[in-house]
């Protein structure tokens, strides 16, 4: 009996070690699991259907890079905080086709993607990043009314500087409730402590009480479930709106439905 309760013992501490040791592991690794970037060289030349310009935004420890869509006559300025694999190599695209619309649009690498220096190793610099873009922007744009657009891992970008800055509307592509509660979803293993990028939308659209908001999500997207736009909606009844497309999480901005929805919100 006493050596069957040494062999379970022993047993216990190998599984408690091996246990602490993937923790360990995944604290330290999330930043390889959540960020995917595409690195550009410096001289890289973007080729776009649209006039732009580039820019340089210094930020602590590193160079964020961006692009400025203009517009003629823009009827306002759109921010679009774009998803967390590629570069504006490719999301530049999305901003060519927003400044079509009739908006400036502006839109930035985050740390160690594209041609911005650095690397992402917290949720705050990646706020006190979002803090700088917007200064920026909101500098550069003057007193143009502000609609940010947020996709997937922007999503929650996009929510906390609503949160922190008067804009106009604040539409949210492929959202999650909360990416802790996301990755919890995904590795139920991981206590929430653990979890280094919380980035809580919820809560950031609790502080943006009066901002009109557009939610749209794709039916078959199963990286972020429908279900997590639709907490958002039953939180915010009175300044949501919910649309759903048949589309999954990276075929979203491919569906005509999203250019139309989008299109007629920011004619509203």
């Amino acid at each position: 009996m006493k050596r069957l309760k040494k062999h379970l013992l022993r047993a216990a501490l190998i599984l408690a070690t091996l246990y602490a040791a993937t923790l360990g592991a995944l604290y330290f690794a999330q930043e390889t699991l959540l960020f995917r970037p595409q690195v550009l060289a410096a001289d890289y030349v973007f080729h776009f259907p649209a006039p732009y310009r580039e820019i340089r935004l210094p930020v602590a420890g590193a160079e964020l890079h961006g692009l400025h869509f203009r517009h003629e006559n823009p009827q306002g300025a759109i921010v679009f905080f774009h998803g967390n694999a590629g570069s504006l190599a490719h999301w530049g695209n999305i901003g060519a086709r927003l400044a079509a619309l009739g908006y400036d649009c502006y839109l930035f690498d985050y740390r160690g993607y594209g041609k911005s220096s650095g690397n992402l190793r917290s949720e705050a610099q990646m706020l006190a990043d979002v803090e700088s873009m917007m200064a920026y922007i909101r500098h550069d744009s003057g007193d143009k009314p502000l609609t940010l657009i947020g996709y997937s891992l922007g999503s929650g970008m996009a929510a906390y500087a609503a949160a922190h800055h008067p804009v106009e509307r604040l539409i949210l592509v492929s959202p999650f409730y909360t990416l802790r509660g996301l990755i919890q979803e995904k590795y139920p293993i991981v206590p929430a402590p653990l979890i280094k990028y919380p980035l809580p939308s919820a809560e950031y659209l609790t502080q943006s009480a009066k901002t009109p908001l557009l939610l749209i999500h794709g039916r078959r997207d199963t990286l972020i479930p429908l279900a997590h736009s639709y907490r958002l909606c039953e939180e915010f009844p009175d300044r949501s709106t919910l649309h759903e497309l048949d589309a999954g999480h990276g075929d979203i901005w491919n569906d005509p439905a999203i250019w139309k929805v989008i299109g007629e919100t920011l004619r509203q």
